[in-house]
């Protein structure tokens, strides 16, 4: 990994170019180095086209915008976006998981908690919870007493 061969079919090697990275025996560096992504899989990766992972993000070896692993306590809007937002962490913790989103067809990508969603994994999934910021979960709302 990280060298391509001179020419097709030759046993000589050079090294990728930088932010750049091949897989063993490949004859091109297609893919973008550890701590680097590209826009997409049909993004050509080139120096130009692999860019420095964010802040509170990793990114390893060919990575794309949409395969990004979010640091604990980081959400964003989809798998398009490059904004990361840090979640409210309460004495309990934090409803946001991070990681790689795990199901593009939910409102929150897979980053929330099971029982929280929306933005920043503070909208309660069930109705008869409301968030809380100061615990950082989803809790029972209280009974009301009719006089």
């Amino acid at each position: 990994p990280g060298f391509k061969s001179v020419t097709e079919g030759s046993i000589q090697c050079i090294p990728c170019e930088p932010h750049t990275t091949s897989v063993y025996g490949a004859a091109s560096c297609d893919i973008c180095s550890e701590g680097f992504y590209r826009e997409n899989a049909a993004t050509q990766a080139s120096p130009e086209a692999c860019r420095d992972c964010m802040a509170n993000a990793k990114c390893p070896m060919n990575s794309t915008l949409q395969s990004i692993v979010l640091s604990g306590n980081f959400w964003r809007l989809s798998l398009h976006s490059e904004e990361l937002s840090s979640c409210y962490s309460g004495s309990h913790g934090t409803s946001c998981l991070g990681g790689v989103a795990t199901d593009v067809a939910v409102d929150d990508g897979g980053y929330c908690s099971p029982n929280t969603t929306g933005p920043l994994c503070q909208v309660c999934r069930s109705q008869d919870r409301y968030f809380s910021k100061g615990r950082g979960i989803c809790q029972k709302c209280p009974s009301v007493q009719r006089a």
